[in-house]
């Protein structure tokens, strides 16, 4: 299929493109653009996972996601810095402190991205990007609707539950990402019989909104680990417990917000 061939090239050059920038000046915006367009190709894999289960496994991306991941833990680092640094303390001197040990982490995590992307990534971006380009050419609409219709299934069975465990709201969070990314390859009778279920606005906002809560509780997990890492104790300890407490309430809200909006009413 010789779209899907095409958006491929585009979304392997981004993401090459992006990569060398970030790895250079590790600018943000570079950083979070290469992450949209690996999350992007991902998308894609896993469609095609899906259809030629016997072509391609997770073998073939374990190697290309380590910039993925790299750049993650460094993007990961500077949303953490970021929103400590804006937050109104008042204990500043221990603020300062937990800034220090962050600036550090983000120092570290550079030069492990850096080193990945140069001494690894660019190989292995481009064996995951031949083997994904031949079993593009095999790819029929009739798979495609197959596809579609698979993934649709597995939102609404999850959009229907009342009672959904913390795992499988990650697993919509991914399934509504995935259908995102790939809605322009859908033929146009499935796009018609999606937007009867629901727009393209509500897959994007349902998907920023279960986004929004899942980086919430990332970075309450990463604040934990960061207390242990400093072996924090009195008012550094206190403060680190209090970051901890304001997210998690923030990320309660998130969620109760979610569960009301993408129940199938």
């Amino acid at each position: 299929m010789k779209s899907l061939s095409k958006h491929l090239h585009t979304l392997f050059d981004d993401a090459e493109k992006n990569s060398a920038k970030a790895a250079e000046d590790f600018d943000e915006e570079a950083i979070h653009e290469m992450r949209v367009a690996f999350k992007k190709i991902r998308a894609l894999f896993n469609m095609m996972i899906y259809l030629f289960p016997q072509l391609l496994s997770e073998e073939d991306w374990k190697k290309a996601k380590k910039t993925f991941r790299r750049a993650g833990v460094l993007r990961e680092n500077q949303l953490i810095y970021g929103k400590i640094e804006r937050m109104k303390l008042k204990d500043e001197e221990s603020k300062k402190m937990l800034l220090d040990f962050l600036k550090e982490k983000e120092k570290k995590s550079k030069n492990k991205f850096e080193h990945q992307f140069e001494h690894a990534g660019i190989e292995e971006h481009k064996e995951l990007k031949k083997k994904m380009l031949e079993i593009s050419k095999d790819i029929t609409e009739a798979q495609l609707t197959i596809y579609f219709e698979n993934l649709l299934s597995k939102i609404m069975q999850l959009r229907k539950k009342n009672d959904r465990a913390i795992p499988e709201l990650h697993s919509l969070r991914k399934l509504l990402k995935e259908l995102k990314y790939n809605l322009a390859l859908a033929p146009l009778a499935l796009k018609e019989k999606i937007s009867i279920e629901f727009s393209e606005e509500n897959i994007e906002d349902w998907e920023v909104l279960i986004g929004d809560w899942h980086d919430e509780i990332v970075f309450i997990l990463r604040i934990k680990k960061i207390e242990e890492r400093m072996t924090a104790e009195g008012n550094l300890k206190l403060l680190l417990e209090k970051i901890q407490s304001l997210w998690r309430r923030r990320s309660e809200r998130k969620l109760a917000t979610i569960n009301r909006e993408i129940a199938v009413k």
